[in-house]
């Protein structure tokens, strides 16, 4: 399999592939999808939600600035910059990234990549996916591997912050279609590991067996 031409992502990979683990299919510069690109959008709300209150904030010391002095205000000044560059950091960066993912499905299980500023990689495994989506749009193609479920806007523990950085999905890679054999062998896999768990005898609970009466 012809490797990534980035450097990072060849890297990213070769730390995260198993020594038994192969590449099936891959695909690079990706680009979010517009559902995609609408929750990155989404997340500047509050931002700008928060610069509403910094503006009028900033009329109110106005004239406290010219009885108390600079030196007074200043303080306040720079913490409602420091909270609304905080705020703004998330998002911005998600938009920043949003065409620089990458793909990399292996015998077992889809790497989620993306080489902007610092590299990541997420791992989906069998028992992820659901089913496998094609929606094809010209030469690319963008595959689901879950059903659509409705997402918080918290970004308070880092799961929630990677369920937006990395989505669960293929996003408008080219020749989408060669990835659709690997996934559903891996989705095939985890269901002949169901059946198979499914036939084991299920273990006592506990001691003593219910007393039928």
């Amino acid at each position: 399999m012809t490797p990534f031409r980035s450097d990072a992502l060849n890297k990213l990979v070769t730390r995260k592939l198993d020594h038994d683990e192969t590449i099936m299919w891959l695909a690079e510069r990706c680009h979010a999808t517009p559902q995609q690109l609408t929750m990155y959008w989404l997340q500047l709300i509050p931002a700008l939600l928060f610069a509403l209150v910094f503006v009028n904030t900033t009329h109110g010391l106005a004239d406290i600035d010219h009885s108390a002095g600079w030196a007074t205000v200043a303080p306040i000044y720079l913490f409602f910059l420091l909270l609304l560059s905080l705020i703004l950091a998330f998002p911005v960066f998600c938009l920043l990234r949003a065409n620089r993912f990458a793909y990399a499905v292996t015998n077992k299980r889809l790497l989620v990549l993306n080489d902007f500023l610092i590299p990541m990689a997420r791992s989906v495994l069998p028992e992820e996916m659901e089913f496998a989506g094609l929606v094809e749009t010209g030469e690319r193609g963008t595959i689901s591997i879950r059903n659509t479920r409705l997402i918080h806007f918290e970004v308070t523990t880092l799961k929630q912050m990677e369920r937006l950085l990395m989505p669960r999905k293929i996003m408008n890679a080219l020749n989408a279609r060669g990835a659709m054999k690997p996934l559903n062998a891996l989705i095939q896999l985890n269901t002949d590991r169901q059946a198979e768990e499914a036939k084991k005898p299920k273990l006592n609970q506990g001691l003593f067996k219910p007393t039928r009466w």
